[in-house]
Parts: C-alpha cells; structure tokens; sequence
C-alpha cells in the first residue's frame, strides 16, 4: 500500500513538472513569437519606408528632368518659331518677285501673242533664278496637280503630281493646291528628301500664290536649315555646361528626328555632353540597353502618342562597370523635328538605404536584448509562483487520479469534501453528476438493447442484421427456423454462409441482396421465383427485401433483411394459373363467337374462330355499350340475363332473334 502511494505521488510530481517544464516552453516560445513578430514588423516597416523613400526619389528625379527638358524646349520652340517668322517673310518675298515677273510678262504680251507663247515664256524666265546659295527655286503648277515648272526636279514638269506625298505631311500638291482655293495664296509646311541626302527628310516651308490668268500656282519653299543652325548656336553652351542632379551628373541631350515611325536612321544626335563622339551619328531604334530592352522603340511610341514620356531602362555608368536603373524624359521640340532628352540614376538613393539598414539592425539587436530580459524575469516569477500552487494542488489532483483510475471498473464517486479550492470541487461536483449520468445511462442503454432484442426475436417475419462488411451481427427466430442456424451459430459469419438461395426455375445462384445494398445504399428486394435452402436442404419459396441501416451522418453501418416464407402463396398462385390456362383453352376450342362485357354493358373483348355469318365486325364492338349494337328488344332482353349473372354468380341463358342477309335468325 505504501509502494502504490509512493508510486501515486511520483506520477502526480512528473505531471507537475510536466506541466512546469511545458509553461516555461510556452513563455519561451511566446517570448520568441513576439520578438520574431517585432523583428518583422521593424522589417515591414523599414521596407515600406524604403519603398517610400524609392518612390519620392523616383518622383523627385522625374519632375527634375522634366522641368530641364522643358527649360530646353522652350528656348527650342522660341528660337524655331522666330526663325521660322524669317524665312517666311524671306520665301514669300521671294514669291511676290517671282509672281511680278510672270505677271509682267503676261501683261505685256496679252493679245499680242497666244497664251501657250505666254506661258513658256513665263516658265523660261522663271526657271533660271536661284537664291539662298543655289538652293532656292520657283516652281508651277495648274489646280489639277500638273507641274509646268519644277527648278529642283526638272523631272517633274509635264507630269501630274497629285498623288505625291511625304511620310508625315500627307499629299503635298493637293494639299497646297486646297490652300490655293481657299485663300488664293498662304504658307505650307512640310518634309522632303533633301538633296544627296536619300532617307532624311526636313522640314521645308513653302509660300504658295494663285495666278489667275492661267489658273495657275507660283512657290518657293526653303529647308529649316537656317533653324537648325541657330538653334544649336543657342543651346550648344547652355547644354554643354549645365549639370543638375545628384552628383552633377544629369545633363540634357538633343536628337535630330528624322522618322519618328523609327528604324535604322531614325534620329541623328545633335548634342550629348556626356558622349561627344556621337554627335553628328544617326542612330536605330533597335539599340538594347544594358538588359537587353529596346528602350528607344518604346520612347518613340510615347512620343507619337502624346509627344512626351517617361522610360525606364538600364545603362551603365562611366565609374561603375555594373548596369543601373535609369530614368528619362523624352519630348518633342521644334514643331516636332527635335528630341529633348535628359536621364538620371535610380541608385543613387541605395547609400540612404543602406545607412537606414545599419540602424535599423542596431535598433533590432536592442529591442531583442531588452525583450530577453523581460523573459528572463518573467520566467522566475512564475517558478516561484508555479512551486507555491503546486503543492496546494497535489491533494486534489491525487483525488482526481484515484477516481479516474477506478471509474472504468467501478462506481465510486469523488469526495468533494477533501477537495481545498472551489474550482475543482465544482469540477468534481460535475464529473460526479457525469458518473451518475453515465450510470443511468448505461442502464437504459441495456434495457431498450434488451427490449430491442425481444422484439426483433418476436418478429413475424424472418430478419437478419449485418454490419457494413456484410458480416451477421443478429437473425430472429423465424430467420433461425429457414435457414437452419442458430442466431449464436450465425454471428459474425458472411450472409451468404448461412442465406443460400438460388433461382427456383434455373437452380442458378442469386446475387447477395446485401451486398448490393451495400454497394448502392439503397433498398434492394429479391425477383420472383427466389429459393431459399437451409442448413438441412429444406427449401423454401421466399420474398425478401433488403434496406441499409444508415448513422445520422447518412453513411450505411449495416444491412437489415426482411424475408418470409411464400410457399403456399406460391403453389396456390401456381394452381391458379393452371386453371386460367385450361379455361382459357376451352374457351379457344368453342366453335361458337364468345364475347366479353363488364358491368357497364360494354363489350372488352371476343373470342371467335370463324367470322363467317356474323350481324357485325367484332372489332367494331369493343368499347361500345350493349344497346349501341343490337336492336332495342335483343339489347334489353341481353341487359337483363347480364344482370343475373352479375347478382346470382351462375350461368343464364336466353335467345334472342336478329335479322341476317334478309332473314330472321
């Protein structure tokens, strides 16, 4: 007894510390959740700083940029725009001079010459005048595009150039000959191929002035060169020298365009103060950068559609062999025959990050320090805490060990009145009303098995219950007296050790209607002419269904197999239709025409192995009353033995006369 107390006690010291052991686990490892909890959420916060701080850099740096493309291209736009007023004051000068002298010539020889004369000799004296350097010509055309002269291309003249077109302006001559219309004189801009320079195209500016008297238009157009070389008279200092940015290292650079559809030449580099080597070069815009994207198409496609844009890209830094994220900002000048470009560096921010970094893992390393500590203290109050309940709680948890030791095998209940905290004496309280519960209920469990039991003994009809691997857990005994088992015998056997039944006409086996419940989870019942043989070869005709036994979940546990014994209602069933077979035969074999009528005078059916001499068709009968065929007097006198034979149950007979092929029969 002293060993088993001795023993008692140990298993209650190691559950206590057990239970010790796993608390100091569980303020360690909630210790640890909460500093890896602040641990991540300094991360989270230190990463969405970062990504702040990358996203105001970024933002920062564009709105730079942007802001000195802008200054650029304003001073571009101006300069454009005050050189554009020159040559347009120059060109149109030129065409009035031009205009004087046709017209003077028109005026001199009207009347006295034909007009075909006239005209050449306008042409003539036009075609030789050169101006800005050789470069500047006349040329005429009539209102449907037919070009008299051309002092550029000579090649032109006596052909109809209505079709011509440039790769940005659209139809030139219809387009200049619209503002002749319209206006009777005006400026058009467009590009055209210069001269022994095939695949760039300039802008030209031409003035356009109607001839009346031939219907005829006059013009001279001059290439925006003189633009161009002002403009870069202009920037060439500001652009060369300004710096901006981190570093000083932002600069603004200037593009030619010569397509902007792009391709190989699309653009030619006017200025770059970072690579001065490639000023004067025309460049592609298939060029990859340092991750190999083709930045300059996507540039392009920004500047077509709205004429300004960001791109991002990779490029590589004069100190720093290793490719950076860049940024730049591209826009279109100078009625769009410029590109204004300038780009920063996207790491440069990484030196901030990394001074962040570096506080960020001394401000961790703090935090983790300070949070071992308070660990640290919190685990030794609640050892000391811990020992000073352990031993109050030995006693009560002694009288629980000894109770749930014993409830198995007996019925004792806790004495709550050795129990010191109130706690666990309602606890107690409860497990031993759970005890009484399960007393009572085990007792009522056993009384309905028992009343269960009985009744399905006491059945009528033959049953048999299995579980849900077909195997017998109980049969009745009707169901003992067929098959010739003994419910003992049976249990725990297969069905079909003990329920053999076969085909009653083949001898053939039938299936196992349990295992088809089984298999279906539906009620399966047994088809006619099912045998049953017992044990000692007694056969029986039987009936049977077979239902599954389902838990409140709906999934089948077992089968249950209601079966009797229907050999007498067989034989007697069997009898019956003998007889209906042989009346049905005498009834075939009778010379005479046989009709059938129910209780409402209508004829169902016939009988009939001759229709020879017959007052009608007998299919003409069926479905028809008694009084719809025969003459009133048979009709009745028919109705009237029907009726006896329906009230007496015996055979009537009676005659009755019916006129036949012009005879009375």
């Amino acid at each position: 007894m002293k060993e088993d107390k001795q023993r008692i006690a140990k298993s209650k010291n190691s559950f206590i510390t057990y239970f010790k052991r796993w608390g100091v686990v569980f303020l360690i490892s909630l210790a640890g959740i909460l500093i890896v909890y602040e641990i991540g959420g300094s991360k989270w916060e230190f990463e969405n700083r970062i990504e702040k701080l990358r996203k105001y850099y970024t933002q920062e740096q564009k709105e730079m940029i942007e802001h000195e493309v802008n200054r650029i291209v304003d001073i571009i736009d101006f300069e454009s725009e005050r050189m554009d007023e020159k040559i347009r004051v120059k060109i149109k000068s030129r065409v009035y001079e031009g205009y004087s002298i046709a017209e003077e010539i028109y005026n001199k020889f009207k009347g006295r010459k034909p007009d075909s004369e006239i005209q050449k000799l306008i042409v003539s004296a036009l075609r030789p005048i050169r101006f800005d350097k050789g470069e500047g010509y006349y040329f005429l055309a009539d209102l449907n595009g037919n070009v008299k002269l051309h002092g550029g291309r000579p090649d032109f003249e006596e052909t109809n150039q209505l079709s011509s077109a440039d790769k940005k302006s659209g139809k030139i001559v219809k387009n200049m000959i619209k503002i002749i219309r319209d206006k009777g004189e005006g400026f058009y801009e467009y590009f055209w191929e210069k001269p022994n320079k095939k695949g760039e195209y300039h802008k030209k500016i031409t003035f356009l002035k109607l001839f009346k008297p031939y219907n005829w238009f006059l013009g001279t157009g001059v290439y925006a060169e003189e633009t161009d070389s002002t403009i870069k008279k202009v920037i060439s200092k500001p652009i060369e020298k300004h710096r901006f940015g981190p570093n000083n290292a932002g600069y603004v650079s200037i593009l030619r365009l010569i397509n902007i559809n792009g391709g190989k030449d699309f653009a030619i580099v006017y200025s770059n103060p970072n690579r001065h080597d490639l000023i004067g070069k025309h460049i592609a815009d298939d060029y990859k950068d340092a991750k190999g994207k083709m930045f300059r198409k996507e540039m392009l496609k920004g500047l077509r559609e709205k004429g300004e844009c960001f791109v991002e890209y990779w490029s590589k830094k004069s100190d720093n062999p290793n490719p950076s994220p860049k940024v730049s900002f591209f826009k279109l000048a100078g009625d769009k025959q410029y590109i204004v470009t300038a780009g920063v560096y996207l790491d440069d921010v990484e030196n901030d990050i990394i001074a962040m970094k570096d506080n960020l893992r001394k401000h961790v390393i703090l935090k983790v320090l300070i949070s071992i500590l308070i660990v640290i203290i919190i685990l030794l109050v609640f050892l000391i805490l811990f020992n000073i309940l352990a031993r109050k709680l030995k006693n009560d948890f002694h009288l629980f060990d000894t109770f749930l030791k014993n409830v198995s095998r007996s019925k004792q209940f806790i004495n709550v009145d050795e129990i010191k905290f109130t706690e666990i004496k309602s606890l107690a309280t409860a497990v031993n009303n759970m005890l009484d519960d399960k007393i009572a209920a085990e007792q009522e469990v056993f009384n309905d098995r028992e009343q269960l039991y009985v009744t399905l003994r006491s059945i009528g009809d033959g049953l048999i219950t299995t579980d849900k691997a077909g195997k017998i857990i109980l049969i009745n005994s009707v169901a003992e007296k067929l098959t010739g088992w003994k419910n003992e015998e049976a249990q725990g056997k297969p069905l079909s050790a003990i329920f053999n039944i076969v085909n009653n006409e083949s001898r053939e086996p039938v299936n196992n209607p349990v295992q088809q419940v089984l298999e279906k989870g539906k009620i399966i019942g047994l088809a006619n002419h099912t045998l049953l043989i017992s044990k000692n070869g007694t056969e029986y005709q039987i009936a049977d269904s077979a239902s599954p036994i389902k838990n409140v979940d709906g999934e089948v546990i077992g089968v249950v197999l209601v079966f009797r014994n229907v050999t007498k209602e067989y034989t007697l069933q069997k009898e019956l239709r003998k007889n209906q077979e042989m009346n049905e035969a005498i009834l075939n074999a009778m010379p005479d025409l046989i009709f059938v009528v129910n209780k409402n005078f209508e004829f169902v059916s016939y009988i009939a192995r001759t229709l020879r001499n017959l007052y009608s068709v007998p299919d003409e009968f069926i479905g028809k009353k008694i009084r719809d065929i025969l003459p009133r007097d048979a009709a009745e006198k028919s109705i009237k033995s029907i009726e006896q034979v329906f009230q007496s149950g015996g055979v009537v007979s009676y005659e009755y006369s019916l006129e036949l092929d012009g005879e009375v029969k």
